[in-house]
């Protein structure tokens, strides 16, 4: 049983077998990668909740377009607009 990865710049998914002898069904681990080595992030979970995660993490993206934040000074990501 082989394992699927797909890796971007930073970030990557491994889908994996929770166990290759006893148990085929599929995990999604988040992998991260700094200065050109990749990590395993924290744990992995069932591919049952994959639709959920993207539906999270697209949530937080048009969260950072809103009002209550900005794109930080130095171009990289965002920051919290200061309260008046």
């Amino acid at each position: 049983m082989s394992e699927r990865e797909f890796k971007g710049k930073c970030f990557g998914v491994r889908l994996q077998p929770r166990s290759p002898r006893k148990d085929l069904h599929v995990e999604v681990q988040i992998l991260s990668e700094d200065d050109e080595n990749w990590s395993e992030c924290d744990q992995p979970f069932s591919a049952y909740w994959l639709r959920e995660l993207i539906e999270q993490l697209e949530a937080a993206e048009r969260a950072l377009k809103g009002k209550a934040f900005r794109k930080s000074p130095n171009g990289y990501g965002y920051v919290f607009k200061k309260r008046r």
